[in-house]
């Protein structure tokens, strides 16, 4: 398990199911709430909700990156 690096590779790949049920998009299309923030990809929903710890817990904040294929992990840029 790593750190996450805001890369937006698991919300580029696969949006979960909140984004999803809250933004209304397509499981192949990006996630709506996956935005560029400086330097790095963060959660919208988080952003708008820093206090929710359900939220942080179903969307696994903090986990880190545990996804072996993620090759963007080297080179976080705005895609």
């Amino acid at each position: 398990m790593r750190h996450c690096v805001g890369c937006g590779y698991c919300c580029i790949k696969s949006p979960c199911v909140l984004g999803q049920m809250w933004y209304g998009s397509e499981p192949t299309e990006r996630c709506p709430g996956l935005v560029w923030k400086k330097s790095r990809y963060v959660c919208k929903l988080i952003e708008e909700h820093p206090n929710d710890d359900s939220l942080k817990k179903e969307l696994s904040v903090g986990e880190g990156c545990c996804c072996g294929l993620n090759s963007w992990r080297r080179n976080v840029k705005k895609r």
